[in-house]
């Protein structure tokens, strides 16, 4: 448990650094796609290192664990949010529209998978013994 709690606290440092940096690039006049793309970037960023050195203590190669992370991080949500939509079609939790609450739905979906991604893949242990990178 304290593994995915330090996950979750890892997630809120990530998702207010990936806004923030989001949000001051749009106040500052960046265009719409530089100023999320920027944001989810650093937000990442913050995640894998967080996650790597925090969370799960992780001691093998940085740049192999870094390509791990990357495919699971994009299967993970490949995976998560167009689940969620399917499942719930047009159902909303009231007040929030369908799409929103499959936003939502996803997001733990994805928070889910993640973990265990990132636990039993990423940054397992027994592939810190043996990385090639």
């Amino acid at each position: 448990m304290k593994t995915f709690a330090r996950f979750l606290a890892v997630g809120v440092l990530n998702t207010v650094v990936g806004y923030g940096t989001t949000f001051a690039a749009l106040a500052l006049g960046a265009p719409y796609l530089a100023a999320t793309a920027l944001g989810t970037a650093l937000g990442l960023a913050v995640s894998f290192a967080m996650n790597r050195r925090f969370t799960f203590r992780h001691r093998g190669s940085p740049a192999a664990a870094a390509l791990r992370f990357g495919g699971a991080s994009l299967a993970c949500y490949l995976s998560a949010f167009p689940a969620a939509r399917a499942a719930l079609a047009d159902w909303a939790a009231a007040p929030l529209s369908p799409d929103q609450t499959a936003a939502v739905a996803g997001s733990v979906i994805y928070s889910l998978l993640h973990y265990a991604a990132l636990r039993f893949v990423v940054f397992n242990p027994a592939k810190s013994s043996h990385e090639s990178l």
